[in-house]
């Protein structure tokens, strides 16, 4: 009986589409190649940026995959757009910095117009098969995953919810710098909404780590101390 349970677990993880993707090694994979070949040395402010693939690329996401499906990415324009403060909008991935008081996060997921830059790229072909959404700071406790405030991001993140958990990461490499005075309790609380909604992961020097660890029988998710 044990076996037969391990065989359906098994069969459910990889037979459901998008099942066993995005791995800590993979959101490596995949931020470290877009840092080291499109940003560093353009983008040493904050910005934040999102980037689909097709299922079969989510299932290996190779150094190779990742550089074929960005290879229509102008990275001229990009660097440029986001260093002025604009939105670059690409074939597969879309990127910007803050502007004013609007953050980056809430400029790629709301926009100003009627779609966000974000639902123009789920809309494009080709269909995402996962999707990773990177910022260079967390985002802030006050306004971005404040339920309360009228620009948090948590409400905007429905725009993923045609991909399993599996399929997104919701990625960070540092602390925001507001955010290091405040208490663990406010911290994690903040960021456990956001996780709760997508995937929260921290990717720092070629190393990822998930945020947070649901227990296997349910209750509250447990925060990853290595995560800050």
């Amino acid at each position: 009986m044990t076996g037969h349970v391990l065989l359906c677990l098994l069969c459910l993880l990889a037979c459901i589409p998008g099942g066993m993707l995005l791995s800590e090694g993979q959101l490596a994979s995949v931020t470290e190649y877009i840092k080291d070949e499109m940003t560093s040395g353009y983008f040493n402010f904050q910005h934040a940026y999102a980037v689909k693939f097709t299922l079969d690329e989510c299932k290996r996401l190779s150094t190779d995959d990742i550089k074929k499906a960005l290879r229509q990415e102008d990275i001229n324009s990009l660097r440029e757009t986001v260093r002025n403060f604009g939105v670059y909008e690409g074939h597969r991935m879309v990127a910007a910095s803050y502007r004013g008081s609007l953050h980056a996060e809430y400029r790629l997921l709301h926009g100003e117009g009627k779609v966000s830059p974000i639902q123009n790229l789920m809309n494009k072909a080709p269909e995402a098969g996962c999707i990773v959404f990177f910022t260079l700071y967390s985002p802030c406790l006050s306004q971005c995953v404040n339920t309360g405030d009228y620009f948090n991001i948590i409400k905007e993140l429905s725009v993923f919810d045609k991909l399993n958990e599996a399929q997104r990461a919701f990625v960070f490499r540092n602390t925001y710098s507001d955010d290091k005075e405040r208490t663990e309790k406010e911290i994690w609380a903040g960021w456990r909404a956001l996780d709760e909604k997508m995937a929260l992961f921290n990717c720092k020097n070629s190393i990822c780590r998930r945020c947070f660890i649901k227990p296997v029988h349910g209750g509250k998710s447990l925060p990853v101390q290595q995560c800050r």
